[in-house]
């Protein structure tokens, strides 16, 4: 019968101890990676919109829904609850499907169209005769012409006095033309700008015509916030 050498059973003694340690180790590995799996993808409740959400809706329950979502995917500030929703004016417009986030909504108690004004813009309302109708949601740059003879030669009568205004209502009047004896289609749009474009809105209204052109989405991807640098005409 063979025996082995000492050295050869030490040797063979430590291989099989260290698989034993190898083994416990990567054990322990797997098992720590799934505790860690099992808690990030554990699922959170998350509310969701069920419709398109237009800014300054009021919200009802049949708007929202609760779906469940894992924690590694939940945005941060959602809602987990349809009644922290209801009632509240949206002030960021919602996609139908997506998750309604807190900073989307005004405070409660808040109401009306004037809840959906972020701090620093002006909600104003201007009228264009024969003019485009951009749907709400999307932006538009206001523009103003002046009469040609009341500026100087060398001067542009068509400014820009407000970019990338987002539309929050319009309202198309094609009825009582006859009866005003006008043939144009008035457009009146609601129109988000920031507080220095107010001013120079209101003075381009009473003193010139108004156009509005509507922002492609590669121009609209920003629209005007408190924060944003102000332009001059």
């Amino acid at each position: 019968m063979l025996r082995r050498s000492p050295r050869a059973a030490l040797l063979w003694g430590a291989a099989l101890l260290t698989a034993v340690v190898t083994a416990v180790v990567i054990g322990g590995d797997l098992s720590a990676l799934h505790r860690r799996a099992r808690a990030v993808d554990r699922s959170l409740p998350v509310v969701v919109a069920v419709r398109d959400l237009p800014l300054g809706a009021t919200l009802a329950g049949d708007d929202l829904r609760v779906v469940r979502q894992p924690a590694s995917t939940r945005p941060a500030g959602a809602l987990h609850a349809t009644a922290a929703a209801e009632g509240r004016v949206v002030r960021t417009a919602v996609l139908a499907g997506t998750a309604v986030l807190d900073r989307h909504l005004a405070d409660a108690g808040r109401h009306g169209l004037g809840a959906a004004v972020p701090t620093g813009m002006r909600a104003m309302r201007v009228v264009v005769d024969d003019g485009l109708a951009p749907p709400a949601g999307s932006t538009v740059d206001v523009l103003v012409t002046f009469d040609p003879a009341r500026v100087p030669l060398d001067t542009d009568p068509t400014l820009v006095v407000a970019r990338s205004a987002l539309v929050v209502t319009v309202v198309v009047d094609d009825d009582g033309n006859l009866v005003r004896e006008r043939t144009t289609r008035r457009v009146a749009a609601t129109l988000l700008v920031t507080a220095d474009e107010a001013p120079r809105l209101a003075f381009a209204a009473t003193s010139g015509v108004l156009t509005l052109a509507l922002t492609p989405p590669e121009e609209a991807c920003c629209p005007p916030t408190p924060t944003t640098t102000s332009r001059a005409p």
